[in-house]
């Protein structure tokens, strides 16, 4: 057996931070010719590439293959604060594997935030959630001294308790603690580098999309029991408001919750399902003044007699199927039934229930498709003999097949 070959990490020519600070004469680093002449590059095993959340429209790539490796070379076409950012290197096709990574700074002169917008951003955040605020700054010494807060309909401007991170921007944790939060007109970040140096951003908080489910798929027969679990995610310092709207208002209804730290559960039961029960099931979480809904269709029907009937039955002295030696056995077989949780059971030649106990064996059960196959893989001379196969209904009764 051959030995997989180990490759080494890629590797860059830079360490993992730089910072370029841009003047006309150098003098508090480097010019804007000394600054064209770096070149970024990565080197490795297998060909790779570059990822890095900095736009490409001031960037050259020249990818190059000797008898030293595989290289990928970035060289910049003019110094910008736009090109602040991660640059990391990985092999191509292996995402999420070894990989290099540095973060450049570059201080033009011109602003101290790395981004620049025209109106305020839309930042969309779930009720709870740390909010980041895209306010990088050119130079890691370069900070956010000061965020405030616009109020709809209000005049003042409040202070904000933030984290801030030169690489990432402001980081607002929850604005529990934090009056009127759904209010927010808007949030301005400033720097210590220039007084006018500000970004502005409109948060949209809103609550995630409550899920429906049960385990009926969306069917029930009159006279079942209907169960339904209403769940989201929310932070622990909320607690959401469920509500129910059913399509028969005069149902008999039970209501459950459950809260696990930030997983909360609503289930409906609905005993004794009629007719009348068929219908929109509309579930709606509130919190605060936000508001959230999800709807699930439920369709009852009349009690169907149990049956269950192979459509395609054989007896085992005409059904013959010819499998050499380690070759793979496949037994096809069609039925019709009722209800869909018919239960099935194999016996091999010796009369023994095998599924569980033989690796090789699988079976592929599709209700919806009348089909129940059987598989066995790499049949030895032992396998070899009559099968049969049993398909029964809660109710007892039940219909064979042979091969």
């Amino acid at each position: 057996m051959k030995s997989l070959i180990e490759c080494e990490p890629p590797q860059l020519n830079v360490p993992d931070e730089l910072v370029f600070i841009i003047s006309p004469n150098g003098t508090n680093g480097a010019t804007e010719s000394d600054f064209k002449k770096f070149e970024l590059t990565c080197s490795g095993d297998k060909p790779v590439q570059w990822s890095t959340n900095v736009g490409s429209r001031l960037i050259d790539y020249q990818s190059v293959h000797n008898d030293s490796g595989f290289y990928s070379t970035i060289k910049f076409t003019s110094p910008s604060y736009v090109l602040t950012g991660y640059f990391n290197c990985s092999y191509i096709g292996e995402e999420g594997g070894d990989s290099k990574s540095t973060y450049i700074y570059i201080d033009d002169g011109r602003r101290g935030f790395v981004k620049y917008y025209f109106r305020p951003l839309t930042v969309k955040v779930y009720l709870g959630d740390p909010m980041i605020l895209d306010c990088r700054t050119s130079r890691p010494d370069i900070k956010v001294n000061n965020i405030k807060v616009n109020l709809l309909n209000q005049k003042q401007i409040s202070p904000l308790p933030y984290k801030f991170d030169p690489r990432v921007g402001v980081i607002v944790e929850d604005l529990k603690s934090f009056p009127n939060q759904t209010q927010i007109k808007g949030i301005i970040c400033f720097n210590n580098y220039s007084l006018s140096d500000k970004l502005t951003f409109k948060p949209e908080i809103s609550l995630r999309k409550p899920l429906i489910e049960n385990h009926n798929g969306s069917d029930y027969l009159v006279g079942e029991e209907i169960a339904l679990n209403c769940s989201t995610y929310m932070n622990e310092k909320y607690k959401p408001h469920f509500e129910w709207t059913l399509p028969n208002t005069n149902a008999i209804r039970v209501l459950k919750e459950f809260v696990n730290k930030s997983l909360s559960i609503s289930t409906l039961l609905i005993k004794n399902a009629s007719l009348s029960d068929s219908g929109q099931y509309v579930c709606k979480i509130s919190a605060l003044n936000l508001f959230e809904s999800n709807v699930k269709n439920i369709e009852v029907k009349e009690n169907t007699a149990q049956f269950v009937k192979f459509t395609d039955k054989n007896d085992s002295t005409v059904n013959k199927k010819i499998v050499n030696d380690g070759d793979d056995f496949l037994w096809d077989m069609q039925f019709e039934g009722y209800p869909r949780n018919l239960i099935y059971t194999f016996y091999n030649p010796y009369g023994d229930l095998f599924l569980h106990k033989d690796k090789r064996a699988n079976v592929n059960y599709i209700y919806e498709e009348g089909k129940l196959s059987l598989s066995i893989k790499k049949v030895t001379a032992e396998d070899f003999g009559n099968y049969s196969a049993r398909l029964e209904a809660p109710n007892g009764s039940y219909d064979e097949n042979y091969v």
